[in-house]
């Protein structure tokens, strides 16, 4: 006999009126399902009456060892010295407590993940478009949209098409797309602005990349 997938419905013969029928094999379509592991969050610490082991190994708010106590009794020590007790070690035998403040240890773990997030976003390269006969109104237009593109974390292509004749004052180009980046970096506030690419000639363009380090 040959095994067939589960989804497979394998048809058995049988003898009826002297005619093998074939009748399907329902019990070959049933999957069986695994439940998941829980895994706990070893990141997450326990606090105040959520550690529910007997007895503590405790250290008070300026890092003093006060020795193994009782949960409660540790509990109703760092509620008089206006903290909470906090397990900081849970593989110690027994477990490590300490004085804290819970909400702060809660905050700073928000702001290293929003950190790590930040870190793991992912960067695009955006474009802003020049021209040689380019208004002041227009530059200062593309002076905040590269700000736009800048304050999302985005690095930013400064581009100038040169067109016909233009092609002839290629340094007045590059001292255009200079002179933009300069603006740019005026308005930048915080984090280190970075000229990644230098403003050069590629066929009849002149072509620049900047971003900002945070």
């Amino acid at each position: 006999m040959h095994y067939l997938p589960n989804s497979t419905i394998i048809p058995i013969p049988l003898l009826i009126g002297g005619v093998f029928k074939f009748k399907p094999n329902f019990s070959a379509m049933r999957r069986t399902y695994r439940k998941k592991k829980w895994k706990p969050d070893k990141t997450q610490y326990r606090a105040n009456e959520r550690i529910r082991i007997p007895e503590v190994q405790v250290i008070d708010q300026d890092g003093n060892m006060l020795g193994v106590m009782p949960t409660r009794e540790a509990l109703e020590k760092a509620r008089e010295a206006g903290f909470d007790l906090v397990e900081v070690n849970p593989t110690a035998n027994p477990s490590l407590a300490r004085f804290m403040d819970y909400g702060k240890i809660q905050y700073e773990r928000e702001k290293q993940k929003q950190k790590h997030k930040a870190k793991m976003k992912k960067v695009d390269t955006k474009g802003v478009r020049l021209s040689m006969k380019i208004s002041d109104h227009d530059r200062n237009v593309r002076v905040n949209q590269a700000l736009k593109f800048i304050d999302k974390g985005h690095k930013v292509k400064v581009e100038l098409i040169m067109r016909g004749r233009e092609n002839k004052y290629k340094q007045n180009a590059i001292d255009s797309v200079k002179e933009f980046i300069t603006d740019l970096q005026g308005q930048i506030e915080e984090g280190e602005f970075i000229i990644e690419n230098a403003p050069k000639k590629e066929g009849n363009r002149i072509t620049a990349l900047v971003s900002v380090k945070s």
